[in-house]
């Protein structure tokens, strides 16, 4: 670090007068009292505008600068609306307003906000609507706060911040973005980063009314507010495209001959100018690494499979700091295929209805009370030497210091075994909210949708993500009998929940798995289960699924294992080509969509896609001309050593100590 601020001092910085320039970032001028507005928006003609209207009521939170504050109201966020049976979430639903209830705190800006949203709901239930929030946060004030669940919610997200778990991103680098937080408002940039004094400060003050002051300070007693409707419109998206196209004709007709051919010759340059290489000596000037820079060993990947007393455990002895990962796998070819998308809604009902011992409000606080969470996911892991030889699984995760591996077990035991799966109430609640986000991820996550949905007729990854995420599953929430569920989830969990079925995955050190060892305890149904799950690949479909949405996701997808060829690690240098150079450059650059991509899967699944594209006939000519530009490519040796430095970076990323055992469970897989 010495040598490089050295370089910029020395070379750049010096060479210069410094200025004082005013970088302040204001506060906005405060409106006086709450503020109502409403906005129309566009729906399919298929969508009911009574069951789809959008009720949100907004509140600034001026406390950016006060990481104690901060923190706070992102406690209230976990409290009030995401945590199982949050007061606010279970009165809305309850009262029949919106049955996916989203928001919370938004920091990270100079004024943040909380936000209260109702999503598929009446718009004419906009007074109810704000009447009851306003009414369970004065509940929540006067003294319903539950101090268990907010003693648990600290816990929770003090177990996040230690574990500090962000996937592939380093560390330092979403602790640099951190820092900006507070650094961007001319405050001290480490303020939300040294959270162990935060934490304790407000674990000290849970019986003191300072939540509830929050409380009244920012939510109930702060008139700076808005309350906004989104009214469903059908047809207003073609209304809309209308208006622009009278728009545009009248500025045509108000140009004259000259300036129409000024800017078709701007145009011109433009597109020439996007399409021209970058000249070889400015190319040249990058700095890049060599391939000498390149480490040519993989990263240890050490697992071993044990049995203690009949489990059988697929064990990564990993470093964890006191943490022990758990995993209770069971494998879904106990199940028929048909049944794949139910056994997605059940992982979503589990830990989210009432069980023998615990309505599922108290499991929700117990667990963050005693464990960094307990969840239940449904997953895919590959074969890679085998066409469609995929591995399918439910899994209860569990991570808990080593002294709490009991009641990790209890609980997983009592979300499997004890869960309430005949209160039919509850589960039309549940799966209205999942039907809800599950349409919301399938529009945002567009591009994924398309390549899962092309791929599901020849790629068993891609059709199952289709029927645990995609469109497939939607379509099952849509029309699925709530009624006839509980003996539905009944008999898949009597063909799943066998002892013969089950893999325990545990990562942690010696002295974390002698306290696992000591306290495994699953209770499991006795009686093995035969396979059933069978994939069959059937013909290419050609699909498209239209929303009201101004831009495209266009995919193509293959598998080339069905073709017989094999996979080679060529193809993720290709990838790279594809990515940053063809695809880049004559879809987004060219034509104009904020992103595209290509999969090249060691299973053999293959295909393109787009993201938020306006060039749908043009994205698919593209795909159409990949063998063309492959057939013609030339590289000379930094090209080339640009796109496999690129192929390897995907593959050698930092690991947490969870991603190091996961890894693990996958190569064993």
């Amino acid at each position: 670090m010495d040598k490089v601020l050295e370089k910029i001092d020395c070379e750049y910085l010096s060479k210069y007068d410094r200025l004082e320039i005013d970088s302040t970032i204001p506060l906005p001028e405060k409106f006086k009292g709450v503020k109502e507005v409403s906005f129309d928006y566009p729906i399919s003609d298929t969508e009911e505008e009574s069951k789809t209207g959008i009720l949100s009521i907004n509140a600034a939170v001026d406390c950016e600068l006060n990481a104690l504050e901060a923190t706070a109201m992102q406690i209230l966020d976990y409290l009030l609306l995401e945590v199982p049976g949050a007061p606010l979430q279970e009165a809305l639903v309850k009262a029949g307003i919106g049955d996916d209830i989203t928001g919370g705190f938004s920091g990270g800006i100079r004024l943040p906000y909380f936000q209260v949203t109702a999503r598929n709901t009446d718009v004419n239930k906009k007074d109810e609507f704000v009447k009851i929030v306003n009414k369970v946060l004065k509940e929540q004030a006067d003294g319903a706060l539950d101090k268990m669940a907010l003693k648990a919610a600290i816990n929770v997200l003090e177990f996040r911040s230690r574990e500090a778990d962000f996937g592939s991103m380093p560390k330092g680098l979403i602790y640099g973005l951190q820092s900006f937080d507070s650094w961007l408002y001319d405050a001290d940039p480490t303020m939300h980063l040294r959270f162990d004094g935060i934490f304790k400060e407000l674990k000290a003050r849970i019986d003191s009314g300072y939540f509830e002051e929050l409380i009244n300070k920012w939510l109930l007693n702060n008139e700076y507010k808005a309350i906004i409707t989104l009214n469903p419109v059908k047809g207003l998206a073609r209304k809309n495209d209308e208006k622009l196209k009278t728009k545009l004709a009248e500025i045509k007709a108000g140009l004259s001959a000259d300036e129409i051919n000024n800017i078709i010759e701007t145009t011109k340059a433009l597109k020439a100018y996007q399409s021209e290489p970058s000249k070889k000596e400015d190319v040249l000037k990058i700095p890049m690494l060599k391939r000498e820079d390149i480490k040519r060993k993989v990263s240890d990947i050490k697992w071993e499979i044990r049995n203690e007393n009949g489990y059988k455990i697929l064990y990564d002895d990993v470093f964890t700091s006191g943490i022990a990962y758990l995993k209770l796998i069971f494998d879904l070819k106990k199940v028929d295929a048909e049944d794949i998308p139910y056994v997605s809604l059940l992982s979503e009902v589990l830990g989210y209805i009432d069980s023998e011992n615990y309505t599922y409000a108290e499991m929700s606080t117990a667990t963050n009370m005693n464990s960094g969470g307990i969840g239940v996911t449904v997953d895919s892991y590959p074969d890679t030497h085998e066409y469609n030889g995929t591995t399918m699984i439910i899994s209860f995760n569990a991570k808990v210091l080593y002294d709490k591996v009991d009641f990790a077990f209890d609980m997983m035991n009592e979300m499997i075994f004890k869960s309430k799966l005949d209160d039919v109430k509850r589960l039309k609640d549940i799966v209205a909210e999942v039907k809800s986000r599950i349409k919301e991820n399938i529009l945002s996550s567009g591009h994924q949708t398309a390549l899962s949905r092309a791929g599901s007729a020849n790629s068993i990854d891609r059709w199952f993500i289709d029927q645990t995420k995609g469109i497939e599953y939607y379509r099952m929430l849509d029309k699925c009998d709530v009624e006839k569920l509980p003996a539905k989830f009944k008999d898949i969990c009597r063909k799943l929940f066998t002892k013969d079925n089950m893999l325990i995955h545990v990562v942690c050190d010696e002295e974390g798995y002698a306290a696992v060892k000591k306290c495994i305890n699953v209770d499991c149904y006795e009686e093995e289960q035969p396979d059933r799950f069978k994939y069959e690949v059937t013909e290419n479909k050609k699909e498209a699924f239209t929303s009201a949405s101004m831009v495209n996701y266009v995919a193509r997808f293959g598998n080339f294992k069905q073709l017989g060829y094999e996979y080679t690690g060529a193809l993720s240098v290709l990838r790279v080509l594809m990515n940053y150079d063809y695809l880049w450059n004559n879809i987004r650059v060219l034509g104009g969509a904020y992103g595209c991509s290509a999969v090249f899967s060691p299973t053999g699944a293959c295909g393109f896609t787009t993201y938020r594209d306006p060039n749908l006939q043009n994205s698919d000519k593209v795909f159409l001309d990949v063998p063309k530009y492959i057939r013609e490519y030339q590289a000379d040796e930094r090209e080339m050593t640009k796109a496999v430095i690129g192929a390897i970076s995907e593959k050698d990323t930092p690991l947490t100590p969870l991603g190091k055992g996961l890894r693990g469970l996958s190569v064993y897989f």
